[in-house]
């Protein structure tokens, strides 16, 4: 009966050390799962960890492009500096030489225009004056002439024995003009150039000289043809005639050349009225020169004026491009920080992911030394069984889990930032750009 007993208990006990035995076998497994998990967990975060190894790469050739276009772009902006420095200083030291030199030339050009625009004015004020001496003469002539017809007619009228005598001295005038009918068509040649120049000015003044002019002709005509009458009832002798006409060839010659002289100063005054158009009009033009001289140099002052600013905007442009460009350079120097921390918390990991592992393989070894030394299961108890395997496994794979899902959380923050940083320097770019 005791050893029955015995048996049974040993039984039990061999029962109770089988299932603690499978226990650990169901542990194992899902230690093996949860290592095949971890396994393939590691096996996401290195093809992660060479994704981004990648970006970092692309993100660092790209910083390399843009350090280097901004590099180009600062030199040439500081070439451009330098360069315009220089003339600066070379323009600076000449602009006053050069103002002074415009200055004089603008004085000296306006001095010899008014010096010229006054000796024109007064050659015509000299010519005006030439002009109009013959011409009140001849008007004073006509007008005396007038007054003498005017005198004659009262005289006339209040005594006939004059009238009688005047009546003699117009028919000894007739008669010279008989003499000289040979030479009336050149007369009347002359007389029509008189009047073709008198036609040129529309003035009411050579109105009233052409209008004068025919009426004494027409009084001349009816006068002659009175004289020829008289002449042919008197009757009077040859030699008296000769005498006569000899008298008058004088006197007409005298007239004749009184009148051509008259003719050649009218022809020179009218050469001398174009020459002076001449003249005004290439004072006209020169005058239309000088001002479309100083309207070119007024605009060529505009234009420089406008470069100036224009230059000065595109400093400025510059200079809020390249705060810009120092912004975004930052912005990468402080990305490039973080994920050298990234890569810093990442290493902390993969030691924890070590050490946790490492405690694995013990717990396992512990297991099969259990299971390799034939410890009889009285000396062992099951609270310390439960505390080895239970407790301590279940504690490392909630810190590993939770570690882990912690790990996941700051990667995908971190990945949002940089995705977030990598818009902003994208953007920066096209604002460069």
């Amino acid at each position: 009966m005791f050893l029955n007993k015995k048996l049974k208990e040993f039984a039990t006990e061999r029962r109770e050390q089988a299932q603690s035995l499978e226990r650990i076998a169901e542990i194992g497994n899902n230690l093996n799962i949860e290592k095949e998990e971890i396994s393939f967990q590691k096996t996401e975060i290195e093809i992660q960890k060479k994704f981004l190894v990648e970006k970092r790469k692309e993100k660092e050739e790209k910083k390399r492009e843009i350090i280097q276009f901004l590099n180009e772009k600062v030199q040439k902006i500081r070439s451009k500096r330098k360069r315009k420095i220089k003339r600066k200083k070379e323009y600076g030291e000449k602009l006053p030489e050069l103002n002074e030199k415009l200055n004089q030339t603008k004085r000296n050009e306006k001095k010899k225009i008014n010096e010229k625009f006054k000796e024109k004015k007064r050659q015509l004020i000299k010519k005006r004056n030439l002009i109009k001496e013959p011409h009140d003469k001849i008007l004073n002539e006509l007008h005396d002439l007038h007054k003498l017809g005017v005198e004659f007619d009262l005289f006339a009228k209040q005594n006939e024995q004059k009238f009688t005598i005047i009546k003699k001295k117009r028919l000894q005038i007739q008669i010279k003009q008989e003499y000289y009918d040979q030479s009336i068509e050149e007369k009347n040649e002359i007389k029509n150039k008189l009047l073709s120049l008198l036609m040129d000015s529309d003035n009411n003044t050579a109105i009233k000289k052409k209008n004068q002019i025919k009426r004494k002709i027409e009084r001349n005509e009816n006068n002659q043809k009175e004289i020829n009458h008289i002449f042919i009832k008197k009757g009077k002798s040859k030699q008296t005639i000769h005498q006569i006409n000899s008298n008058l060839n004088k006197e007409q010659q005298r007239k004749n050349k009184q009148f051509q002289i008259r003719l050649e100063l009218i022809e020179t005054l009218k050469q001398k009225q174009e020459q002076k158009k001449k003249k005004n009009l290439n004072a006209i033009r020169h005058k239309e020169i000088e001002f479309r001289k100083l309207q070119f140099i007024k605009k060529i002052k505009t234009f420089k004026e406008k470069l100036i600013k224009e230059k000065k905007f595109q400093i400025k442009l510059q200079k809020m491009k390249l705060k810009k460009a120092k912004r975004g350079l930052q912005e990468c120097l402080q990305i490039k920080t973080e994920n050298y921390k990234i890569a810093i918390e990442i290493s902390k990991f993969k030691k924890q992911n070590e050490m946790n592992e490492q405690q694995i393989l013990k717990n396992k070894q512990l297991i099969q030394k259990l299971k390799s030394e034939e410890y009889p299961m009285k000396l062992i108890q099951k609270n310390t069984i439960k505390e080895l395997l239970g407790l301590e496994l279940k504690a490392i794979m909630s810190q590993i889990n939770n570690q882990f899902q912690k790990n996941l959380k700051k990667i995908k923050n971190l990945k949002m930032k940089k995705e977030n940083k990598l818009k902003l320097i994208q953007n920066h770019k096209k604002e460069i750009l």
